[in-house]
């Protein structure tokens, strides 16, 4: 039998009447399961979310000493990370080096042309990191010079994520600024790329990359409602540049990443590809920190 919200949210002791104001309540209903949840973000009876690390962000670092950076991403609170190479392991090596520190594995990146080359040996990958996700994580060439191109790279990658589909895998596509730079009556560059996959091709949406481009996260969010399982999350200076989540003008408290959560969004995944004002190590601390202080981590 389902509850009613208000005697659901009571039951769980996340209803608070005299603060419910404060609260924000997304409320995702699957009327044919008979399951509904409930996802809370604004104060200390709110929900908390895993949130995971690209590794892009700690190439350096783990490319000096690998042991000592996974302990750190460990220490830091990150309940896992997302893929960015193996430092010179097998997959089975490094995944037991993430299993020594509880760290899991939300996805993967594969370069376009490794993924199309040995489409086997993508799925066998994903399956020694018990992951479900697979992320082509950036184009270049001449997929860049107009949307017709990218409309054609998601087509050239629909067959690829057929046959991840089948194995149980969800290919995604990662945006820089110039998917969101180019636009035509028929949107954007990267909503030509996700409708030429004909399906198969999910959103691995940065948000930083969004703002960049002069376009509104929360707009774009809520275009991708339903298909975009993981975001990346990284703030923006004043100026355009890298700052660790809190210590920019993302409005990723007040608003962004409540957007992300109405969307769909299931892997919160925290990148920053130039550290400035921090040490990389710092920088993920720092981001991380932010998340937990306003209730949204876990």
């Amino acid at each position: 039998m389902l509850l009613g919200v208000d005697a659901w949210l009571d039951w769980c002791g996340l209803r608070v009447p005299d603060t419910l104001s404060l609260i924000t309540v997304s409320l995702l209903i699957d009327v044919d399961a008979g399951i509904r949840t409930v996802n809370t973000f604004g104060d200390k009876n709110s929900m908390a979310n895993p949130i995971y690390l690209q590794l892009y962000t700690l190439r350096d670092d783990a490319a000096a000493n690998l042991h000592a950076t996974l302990d750190a991403v460990a220490e830091a609170g990150y309940a896992g990370v997302e893929l960015a190479g193996l430092y010179d392991l097998t997959p089975a090596a490094l995944k037991a080096e993430f299993d020594a520190r509880g760290l899991k594995v939300i996805g993967a990146h594969s370069g376009y042309a490794d993924l199309l080359a040995d489409v086997p040996a993508a799925i066998e990958l994903c399956r020694v990191f018990e992951t479900t996700r697979l992320t082509v994580p950036w184009i270049d060439g001449d997929w860049r010079d107009s949307i017709e191109n990218m409309r054609a790279l998601g087509a050239s990658l629909a067959s690829a994520g057929q046959q991840l589909r089948d194995a149980g895998i969800q290919l995604c596509y990662h945006n820089h600024a110039f998917e969101f730079e180019m636009e035509d009556a028929s949107g954007t560059g990267y909503a030509a790329v996700l409708a030429g996959g004909d399906g198969y091709i999910a959103a691995e949406l940065d948000l930083y990359w969004v703002a960049k481009a002069g376009k509104d996260p929360i707009t774009e969010l809520q275009r991708l409602r339903g298909n975009v399982p993981l975001v990346h999350i990284k703030d923006m200076s004043e100026d355009g540049d890298f700052r660790p989540i809190g210590d920019g003008i993302i409005d990723y408290k007040g608003s962004v990443l409540q957007a992300a959560i109405d969307a769909g969004a299931q892997g919160f995944i925290v990148e920053q590809d130039q550290c400035s004002t921090f040490t990389p190590l710092e920088s993920i601390a720092r981001s991380i920190a932010a998340l937990r202080s306003w209730g949204f981590a876990s």
